[in-house]
């Protein structure tokens, strides 16, 4: 069981906040962003999990959000949606304007994260596109999803590639060139919108 000591503790900075998971399936590992503990992998054998990362860039991670993997290359892409707030102050993230977000990538060959961008705006949920050349990520406070180029000749590169009528959260491929996009205080069809 796990239960904080002190009353002022919030339970889940203790006892953890899976925000993200994603199977990679050649291995049968699940990745798990818990905002509180960091990345985690689950082996496919199951067993304990395993801490994998607790920072990037010298930087601790603070509140881990997102996560997708990429299905060729093993490469594990995540969000820590802020440097300077954690998940239960992520109201402050909106409010404040906060840009400390990150968009990391985890390398299981070289067992190292890479910080992609930094100094972003609420990042959230993250889609890795079918042939593995860019990732599409949710900015929550800003109502949009932006496209990362991670390979290719506009790798490091980055553009709005749809506007949202609400906040998005998670973002997921449909598998034909779309995404999924799940939206609070959405539109009037109740909150989820194809982009």
């Amino acid at each position: 069981m796990c239960a904080p000591k002190k009353k002022l503790v919030v339970p889940e900075s203790v006892c953890g906040r899976p925000l993200g998971l994603q199977f990679h399936h050649e291995s049968g590992d699940l990745y798990v962003a818990d905002a509180y503990l960091g990345l985690l992998r689950v082996p496919a054998r199951g067993g304990l999990v395993q801490v994998v990362a607790t920072e990037a860039g010298g930087v601790p991670f603070n509140f881990l959000n997102g996560l997708d993997v990429d299905q060729k290359s093993g490469d594990v892409y995540f969000t820590d949606s802020s440097s300077t707030y954690r998940r239960s102050e992520y109201l402050l993230v909106v409010a404040l304007g906060d840009e400390t977000g990150r968009l990391l990538r985890y390398d299981p060959r070289t067992r190292r994260v890479a910080v992609l961008h930094a100094g972003l705006s609420y990042p959230n949920g993250v889609a890795v596109s079918a042939d593995g050349s860019h990732v599409v990520v949710s900015h929550t406070a800003l109502s949009e999803l932006r496209r990362y180029w991670v390979r290719g000749p506009k790798a490091g590169r980055n553009e709005t590639f749809g506007e949202l009528p609400g906040f998005p959260d998670n973002v997921r491929s449909d598998g034909r060139g779309g995404y999924w996009v799940a939206l609070t205080h959405g539109g009037d069809d109740g909150g989820a919108a194809p982009a």
